[in-house]
């Protein structure tokens, strides 16, 4: 089930927590979500069988925060690297397509795990190695690069992108390996639920068994279809412990 699903008996919308980890100056009515081949290795091995967006960090993965747009007339292109081209569209449900050059396109980075309010956004976001993470382009200049997969359109706007800014001269953040997802993993809880006195939901049906340790008393989010293994840790993100067996 999808974990959008936890929030039906909350006021918080999956909406909602979508425009506080990416805000809406970043998005528009046409997303492209991509990743390029190296995605595989650097995001090994949470990326085996599923692209960078499908990853869960905080409250859910990129995927399910952009589906929240769709039913407002988003429309979202899902271009993974080659490897799991078909294994994306059956994890997303969807990977919308347009034909005319209307509208403004947003290219995003699958690895892109949040961006927040800034005065004026930039012709482009770069992570350190100069790949572009994020960039907005008119229909008609987008046109070309909507056809290409996964890698070829990641290497395609380095090419064509003149200019851009470091992603961390925003406030950005982004996963470029897979520690960085439970780097940031307390963080992007904390800015989805916004306020502590906002209800944690999870499947009200998952028990706790036997050889999971919980640390501290406050309530634990717990995604629907989840599996807690013996030797996992559950922690408060205030608790004094570290990060050792944080789960993303």
């Amino acid at each position: 089930m999808d974990s959008l699903s936890n929030f039906r008996e909350n006021s918080l919308s999956a909406l909602d927590v979508t425009h506080r980890l990416i805000a809406p100056q970043w998005l528009g009515p046409r997303i492209v979500l991509f990743e390029d081949a190296a995605v595989a290795d650097e995001l090994f091995p949470l990326s085996v069988m599923r692209p960078a967006w499908e990853i869960r960090a905080g409250l859910g993965c990129l995927r399910e925060w952009l589906s929240a747009l769709r039913p407002g007339g988003a429309q979202v292109a899902l271009r993974p690297r080659e490897s799991v081209r078909r294994l994306a569209t059956q994890l997303a449900g969807f990977s919308d397509k347009w034909s005319d050059s209307g509208a403004d396109v947003v290219f995003l980075s699958g690895r892109i795990t949040s961006l927040p309010a800034v005065p004026q956004t930039p012709a482009a976001l770069l992570d350190r190695g100069g790949r572009v993470l994020w960039t907005r382009m008119t229909g008609a200049a987008a046109s070309s690069l909507l056809d290409l997969a996964g890698t070829e359109l990641a290497e395609a706007l380095v090419k064509q992108i003149a200019g851009g800014v470091p992603l961390e001269s925003v406030g950005g953040h982004s996963a470029r390996y897979v520690w960085d997802f439970m780097a940031d993993n307390d963080k992007l809880l904390l800015a989805g639920f916004g306020s502590p006195t906002e209800k944690l939901l999870g499947s009200s049906r998952f028990t706790v068994g036997g050889g999971v340790a919980v640390i501290g008393s406050h309530p634990a989010y717990v995604g629907e279809g989840s599996h807690l293994y013996p030797g996992s840790c559950l922690t408060h993100p205030t608790a004094r412990f570290g990060s050792a067996g944080r789960l993303p």
